[in-house]
């Protein structure tokens, strides 16, 4: 064993070895630094379990443990100013993107009222997961600001209040065929429910607005 070891064989190749019986690791046990390439191997990139881990490399979990301490130490290291500046335009760069895929699939035609409303939530998600992570990074305030803002829902034409009653309805129905009454739906319906009643009361303040609006005599000549 301690001669294939001395040809530096790749981690695979060990790891095969191990595999195949071809290596007997109670009697030659690895040497501590390829057994640490080998640790770093299998937790890393299989992910395999600390417990799992020492059974195959015929070692205890508090080796792996240890092990794994001295992987954590050696890949560790101070970024500067420059890599740390990078890596954060790299995470919002993967949170955007994955904001737009969201925000294209509220406006699929095939899509369901459903997907629609949950592909517009985790969009919703997906801008929260960025501020936070610009708030832990100290790129951003984490006391509460005051933002006014309008919210638009982007169609190829408006929808009706009607229709969004009619959606509404179905969804709700959906919900609780499905036994679906958990916090975070019954506070999205409500929610849905005062949203459609703001709009309205919207269209009638509009009305009245244009009542009062008209000259008086064209109100009584047309009451009458």
């Amino acid at each position: 064993m301690s001669e294939e070891i001395s040809k530096d064989p790749s981690v695979i190749q060990i790891l095969t070895q191990i595999h195949n019986g071809e290596l007997n690791l109670e009697d030659h046990p690895l040497p501590k630094e390829i057994r640490i390439e080998c640790v770093d191997h299998l937790l890393s990139y299989e992910l395999q379990p600390i417990a799992m881990v020492a059974h195959f490399l015929k070692v205890s979990e508090k080796t792996i443990k240890r092990d794994q301490d001295e992987i954590r130490t050696r890949n560790a290291k101070k970024l500067s100013p420059e890599e740390t500046v990078k890596i954060v335009g790299e995470l919002l760069s993967k949170l955007t993107e994955t904001h737009t895929i969201l925000m294209r699939l509220t406006k699929d035609k095939n899509g369901s009222v459903q997907e629609k409303a949950q592909a517009g939530f985790y969009a919703y998600k997906a801008l929260e997961g960025q501020i936070a992570t610009l708030q832990k990074l100290g790129y951003a305030p984490t006391k509460p600001v005051q933002v006014e803002a309008d919210v638009h829902h982007y169609k190829e034409e408006d929808i009706s209040v009607d229709q969004l009653k009619a959606d509404l309805a179905e969804l709700e129905k959906m919900a609780e065929d499905k036994g679906r009454k958990d916090p975070e739906i019954v506070k999205l319906i409500e929610t849905a429910k005062q949203q459609i009643a703001l709009a309205e009361a919207k269209d009638t303040v509009d009305v009245l607005r244009n009542n009062l609006n008209r000259p008086q005599g064209n109100a009584s000549e047309q009451s009458q």
